[in-house]
């Protein structure tokens, strides 16, 4: 709702959503009886207007004040933080800087960005001088620091050569037989 208030939404219009999104109750139809529960978080399942009210909560985020050097793409529910510095030090300050902001984003609007799915990996043409391990939190916790991570079904390496999900996809296509029908 406080998105909707940022984009000066109509009157009539804010009002719908508000009543669309309140006094919500979940039911499970069982056996001997049908529990319910009030609602009071979490996106509106299998509703045509979820992807809009999403999209107008999401849009906050990316539209945070985010340092020159980071980029921040999103899509869906999945968000990936790219952060460029001179120095493997900088770019951990820089980037616990930038998931701070995003984790306070998260709080304000009653969510919370699962510490065990997020990973963090470097990515460089040059090989590490000294230090290879990272340490960048979310929810006051370590991130896990990975070689490959996997964004939107694509893997990305450490090196930007995409060589592992080439590897990936080619290794996937040996294991579906072909078989052609002469007609």
């Amino acid at each position: 709702m406080a998105s909707l208030r940022q984009l000066r939404s109509p009157g009539n219009l804010y009002k719908l959503c508000g009543s669309y999104i309140k006094d919500r109750t979940a039911f499970l139809t069982m056996n001997n009886g049908m529990p319910q529960r009030n609602i009071s978080k979490g996106c509106l399942q299998g509703s045509a207007s979820r992807p809009g009210l999403w999209n107008i909560l999401y849009n906050s985020l990316l539209n945070l004040e985010y340092r020159q050097n980071t980029k921040v793409i999103a899509y869906a529910d999945d968000l990936m933080i790219f952060v460029k510095g001179t120095s493997q030090v900088e770019v951990e300050n820089y980037a616990n800087i930038e998931i701070k902001k995003v984790a306070n984003w998260a709080r304000n609007n009653k969510m919370r960005f699962n510490d065990q799915k997020s990973k963090v990996t470097i990515i460089t043409k040059k090989k590490p001088k000294n230090r290879r391990y990272i340490n960048i939190f979310l929810n006051k916790k370590k991130l896990q620091q990975a070689d490959t991570m996997n964004y939107l079904g694509i893997t990305i390496d450490r090196r930007f050569t995409f060589n592992h999900h080439i590897d990936k996809i080619t290794g996937k296509s040996k294991d579906y037989p072909c078989t052609f029908k002469a007609r």
